[in-house]
Parts: structure tokens; sequence; C-alpha cells
């Protein structure tokens, strides 16, 4: 019989234990049982703060500040957290807005986990999710999936009410060799030293609560990167793709320059 592996990735907090106030266990009891307003919560106004919906979900686009309830639902209902099948309109929502994911992947060595900026990813459908991948340093990815194509995104609400949402499937590597790059690629801004789009077939969607995870506030993108690979030029990337991204840390093959040829 057949065993299906789930790749997990989960956000520790680290230099303190995170205890749970009074209040707020008396805020996630009166939710249980839908006593969901905040007027039924003690007059704290960050804990309110807490449990109103992020911005995002009070677009027009999903009719409104009405998207509340089902916020709160899967968020702080009794399981905390809910899987689905596909990506509902309100989670795509939400990862439109992040300005930051996190990729995890595995062969059978070393675990790789990757922070992912850079207005990199797309959803194209319900079930399909495209990420550009710039050159750095390591090429982890690419040799993991091209040996075993299971792949983890996760994002985190930093903002507004705690979410943590994952995105579970099996991916495959497109180079620019290959023929859906020119279409996929399309979907992006160009960026300087794109070397690799992952193609994710999503499986499984599932959120939980978040509430440990703590907020911080959005100050901006770097170009390091960027300015980087511009100075680097086609040839210097392509250069340092053949002395720095052709191996994993264990040794397996990246296929990258015969691939981006």
């Amino acid at each position: 019989m057949s065993q299906v592996c789930v790749l997990n990735i989960t956000p520790i907090i680290l230099g303190r234990t995170i205890g749970i106030p009074k209040a707020t266990s008396f805020a996630l009891h009166a939710m249980r049982t839908n006593q969901t307003k905040v007027g039924v919560l003690p007059p704290n106004k960050s804990l309110q703060r807490t449990f109103d919906p992020p911005p995002i979900f009070a677009s027009a686009k999903t009719g409104g500040a009405s998207n509340a309830p089902e916020l709160k639902r899967y968020a702080y209902g009794t399981n905390m957290g809910k899987q689905y099948t596909d990506i509902p309109e309100e989670l795509k929502l939400f990862i439109e807005s992040q300005r930051i994911f996190f990729v995890g992947t595995a062969a059978d060595g070393r675990v790789n986990l990757s922070p992912k900026g850079m207005d990199s990813l797309r959803i194209l459908d319900e079930n399909r999710v495209i990420w550009l991948n710039v050159t750095g340093s390591g090429n982890e990815t690419a040799a993991h999936v091209q040996e075993n194509p299971r792949m983890t995104l996760m994002f985190a609400a930093f903002e507004g009410s705690p979410m943590i949402l994952r995105l579970f499937g099996k991916a495959k590597v497109i180079h620019r060799n290959d023929r859906e790059w020119p279409e996929l690629y399309s979907h992006f801004k160009p960026l300087p030293g794109a070397r690799q789009i992952f193609d994710l077939a999503v499986d499984l969607v599932q959120t939980s609560c978040g509430m440990a995870v703590p907020t911080f506030e959005y100050a901006g993108d770097r170009e390091l990167l960027n300015d980087w690979a511009r100075k680097k030029g086609e040839a210097g990337i392509r250069q340092y793709w053949e002395d720095r991204n052709q191996v994993s840390l264990d040794g397996k093959p990246t296929h990258i320059v015969k691939k981006n040829a």
C-alpha cells in the first residue's frame, strides 16, 4: 500500500515561553460559544485588535466586513484550524497580500527551508501556485524537487488577526530551456538572475491559529539581490551557477547549467 508523506513547517518563537492570558482564554471561550462580537470581550483594546479581521478581508471583492465571522470560525473554532482540498477565495486574498512566504522541501538528506519575497508568487487557480526563484548562494529546492516533488509553502499573518496558512502538494521545477518557461515567466515582473520557476499542484490547504507568532511592521523590500545580479550580468550569473549552484549540500545535482543553457 502506498504511503503519503506530508512535509510540515512550523514557526517557533525563541527566547521565552508563550502563555495565554486569562482574558485571551475568555475570548477564545466566547468564540467557541458563537459570542463572536468584540462587545462580549473584556475591555482590552489590544485584545480587540487581535481578534479583528485583517484589512484584506474587508475588501469590496469579498463583500466587505461580512467575511469577519468566517475568519473567526476557521481560525478560532473548536478545532483551532481548518483543512481544504483547494484554495478558497478569502485565503487567496490573504496569500496575495503577503510580503514573505517560506518554502520547505526534502529528499532523502537534509530538510531545507527558505524564505522568499520580491513579489515572486502567483496563484493560477484554486489548486495551482507558481513562484519564481532567483539566483542565490544555494540551490537546495531545485535539487530536492527533482528527486522528491513534495513541497510545503507557509504564510503567516504578521499584522492583523493571527493565522498560519500552509499549502501542501507536489512541485516540478521549470528551467529556461523548458517549453513552459515563456508562458509561466510572463506572469511575473522580470527579475535579474531568474533561474527557475516552481509549479506547485496543491492537494491540501491548512490553516492554524498563529497566536504565538509576533507582529511585525513591514518597512520595505531590500534591493541588494537585484543590484548584485545586475552587476554580475548574464555571463557572470551563468558562471555563478557553474561555480555555486550545481549540487545541493548533500551532493544532489540541480542540472541548472544544462537546463538553462
